[in-house]
């Protein structure tokens, strides 16, 4: 390949010495490879000419493989950038703001590459499809089902999506790139981590499957099942924390994206239903997939056999029964075998019935003191079942909710600061005897580096060595440990102990005068060690209440949400099916909502009525108004529809409709009232919204203060919109006869105090007339 002509001939600034010489006297080849730096974006001309005036040695890096290893040697670029441009491939090595440094795998749709943030240097995940003109547009589909999932799930044990975007390709017959950025995980994933360190002690893989649990119902919680549960899409970080990832196959309950003949997800972890239909799956195929996550992390098999015929893998997830963990783990405790069992029964019925009942009872196993945290569970779960949340609690909404390691280690590290050689030497035999592991050092600086940097449980700190200030220092560290509730036990010589009593009130866990006994050491040590092994298992059972909290907080807030959409559609429906009979618009009903809304804020300045106009209220009425006419369905057809004036016998037949639809209300509330809290407002407004301040109203001649506050407010709304509008039997009044109507003519129609706000906030109608009248 030659030199580009576009590409400027460049100096390299001034050469800091004669073994610098210019680009121009660099081999054609070495150009050509520099150029394709600039080319494909990871570096501009003048910060790749810096890189060069930085290198030593540059005429000796005479051939593209030397240039790239050098670049590669400093920094500059990484083994996966120098080969992708050896071989000329640089298309995708920069998507939109993000560097490709290297390839982390394949996922199920895709291959993820770990990148880089040009600017902000942040390390991240990105998964990234080739997609040209005989790409699969189902796959397509899914990844970008995939971006909008993700951009949607923000918890803590899901991984989270940063960015998107498609860069198309300059050159013709190269695939465009669709590619998703995300947090990059650490520690890998559960898969390899069993390959690498052996199977899961119990509670290990209990608190790990807890956590995607609670991912997992945030998932569902919007609607969302992920239907490829494995070990391999549980990610995990340095600090023990679990996440989901993957969401390729997830759809949404309602979707049919997937088509019936297509066997998706990984058959040694998927529901019997999805091998048989995978359109039908539901949540709980996700509660079979991490049970049989679980039934692998810890035992090191799957439920059914393995085996390279897949017909013969299919006859026994579809007929056969899975085995038992107690098959292969001797003291597994009963409950959780039978557990597991029940999440992978072949009827999606008959196992949990949701994935916060799988962290209820995994946090038994998972935490010691477990049978706390299940106590403390059901309490939550009666409130929860009894929708009685306390308010009180919700500042937890506001912590993250919390990693919690399982621990991969838990020998006690005991750190030993002593002057004498020989008394550490002791002191570390007798530690080590009992199972613990040791540091020493008789340096006062390396033992506070040591009780930041390592996980110490138990520092042995003689005085001698920490100075005058050196246990003060030790005290502002255990507030920054590397390890939670570390322990300080304080040795001084005898003749000091006096003085060394003062330590106690300042933190010191326990003292030990010098010269001291082996064996007393030995059982006070056991004690703090105990001490400390309890204050972590209350540690641990206190996150995870604080976990399942907010966890059950969010779900019943998930519920609530949807309880309101569902209602909200079927007042909605009512409110159009009254209106297809009375020939009126959504318009109408999107204008009193907002007339209404724009009354009480501005009546809220008014003593008596600021405290009835809280938010609830507010809610309350907006949802209920689009019912106000719902009697009118209950009309017959001669007299709704009846183009000219009414007479007096048609009259009262019309001012029925507002009792006929209270009744309609009270019948429903008698079945539904719980599930639909706002019917008592919306029966007021219904059957009150016609009446009169001055008492020459209907139904029920109710005046001044006997009509309730909403009527008061919808009714006054509902006239100005009346007047405003052109019906058979009458012409369309402009805005300013109206106002003119209302607040003169019609005076003693409306509460007085709601005619002064109208009068103050008239012109905000007009608005909206204008705005929503088509």
């Amino acid at each position: 390949m030659q030199p580009t002509s576009h590409y400027p001939t460049a100096r390299l600034g001034q050469p800091r010495s004669n073994s610098h010489p210019t680009l121009a006297q660099l081999p054609a080849q070495v150009q050509v490879f520099l150029r394709q730096v600039i080319e494909s974006q990871l570096y501009d001309q003048p910060a790749l000419l810096d890189i060069l005036q930085k290198l030593p040695n540059l005429r000796e890096l005479n051939t593209p493989d030397k240039m790239g290893q050098a670049l590669v040697n400093a920094g500059y670029l990484t083994e996966f950038q120098s080969q992708r441009l050896m071989s000329g491939n640089t298309q995708g090595l920069v998507l939109g703001n993000y560097r490709i440094l290297n390839r982390l795998g394949g996922g199920t749709v895709g291959t993820v590459f770990v990148g880089e943030h040009r600017l902000l240097r942040r390390k991240v995940a990105i998964k990234v499809l080739h997609v040209d003109e005989n790409f699969p547009p189902q796959v397509l589909e899914r990844f970008q089902v995939e971006m909008r999932l993700l951009a949607g799930l923000q918890h803590p044990h899901i991984v989270t999506a940063y960015d998107a975007g498609v860069v198309n390709s300059s050159e013709v017959g190269m695939p465009s790139i669709h590619y998703l950025v995300m947090e990059l995980i650490d520690g890998g994933d559960l898969e390899q981590y069993v390959y690498d360190h052996g199977v899961l002690s119990i509670e290990q893989g209990c608190e790990y499957i807890r956590q995607a649990a609670a991912g997992l119902q945030a998932a569902h919680d919007a609607h969302l099942i992920h239907r490829d549960l494995k070990p391999s899409n549980l990610l995990l970080t340095r600090d023990g924390q679990i996440k989901l990832v993957d969401f390729g196959l997830a759809r949404q309950f309602t979707s049919n994206l997937t088509e019936r003949s297509s066997l998706l997800g990984s058959v040694e972890f998927m529901a019997p239903e999805q091998s048989i239909d995978p359109t039908s799956v539901g949540s709980h195929s996700d509660i079979y997939g991490l049970g049989a996550t679980l039934f692998w992390l810890i035992s090191g098999q799957t439920p059914f056999p393995q085996s390279d015929n897949m017909v013969e893998v299919l006859r026994w997830l579809q007929t056969g029964r899975p085995r038992r963990l107690s098959d292969f783990i001797e003291d597994v405790p009963a409950e959780l075998d039978e557990f597991v069992d029940r999440m992978l029964a072949r009827d999606p019925e008959q196992r949990p019935q949701s994935a916060l009942t799988v962290m209820k009872e995994l946090a038994r196993f998972a935490t010691p003191g477990g049978n706390w945290a299940n106590q403390i569970w059901t309490e939550a779960s009666n409130l929860q079942a009894e929708d009685t949340f306390s308010t009180s609690s919700q500042s937890l909404l506001s912590l993250p909710l919390p990693a919690l390691p399982a621990n991969l280690d838990t020998t006690p590290l005991v750190l030993v600061v002593d002057n004498d050689a020989n008394v550490r030497k002791a002191v570390c035999a007798l530690f080590e005897k009992n199972g613990s592991r040791c540091l020493e050092t008789a340096d006062a600086i390396q033992a506070i580096d040591l009780m930041q940097d390592e996980l110490v449980d138990l520092a042995f700190l003689d005085l001698r060595v920490m100075g005058p200030n050196g246990f003060e220092i030790s005290l502002q560290v255990r507030e920054r440990p590397g390890r939670a509730n570390l322990k300080l036990m304080v040795c001084t010589p005898a003749a000091n102990f006096r003085e060394m009593l003062r330590l106690i009130p300042m933190g010191a866990d326990d003292l030990l005068p010098r010269p001291f006994d082996l064996s007393y050491l030995e059982a006070r040590a056991n004690y703090l060690l105990q001490l400390k092994a309890s204050q972590d298992r209350a540690t641990r059972l206190t996150k995870h209440l604080l976990a399942t909290n907010r966890q059950l907080e969010q779900s019943y807030a998930a519920r609530t949400k949807d309880l309101m959409r569902v209602q909200d559609a079927l007042v909605i429906g009512l409110a159009k099916l009254a209106e297809s009979r009375d020939g009126e618009t959504i318009g109408h009903i999107t204008r009193l909502q907002r007339y209404s809304l724009t009354l009480a804020n501005k009546l809220k300045s008014d003593p008596a009525w600021a405290n009835i106009l809280d938010s609830k209220f507010l809610s309350d009425m907006e949802r209920a108004i689009p019912l106000h006419d719902i009697g009118k369905v209950c009309l017959p057809d001669a007299v709704l529809l009846k183009p000219g004036a009414l007479d007096e016998r048609e009259r009262s037949i019309m001012e029925q409709h507002p009792i006929l639809g209270a009744e309609l209300l009270e019948a429903i509330a008698k079945d539904f009232g719980n599930a639909f809290s706002f019917l008592g407002m919306a029966r007021a407004i219904v059957r009150h919204h016609h009446e009169r301040y001055d008492g020459y109203g209907y139904p029920d001649r109710l005046s001044g203060e006997a009509i309730p506050h909403v009527a008061r407010i919808v009714g006054l709304a509902d006239v100005y919109d009346a007047l405003r509008r052109e019906r058979p039997y009458k012409p369309a009044l402009q805005h300013a006869q109206t106002v003119r109507t209302m607040l003169q003519e019609n005076a003693g129609h409306f509460d007085p105090k709601v005619l002064q706000a109208f009068a103050a906030c008239h012109e905000q109608f007009q608005r909206i007339y204008d705005t929503t009248t088509a």
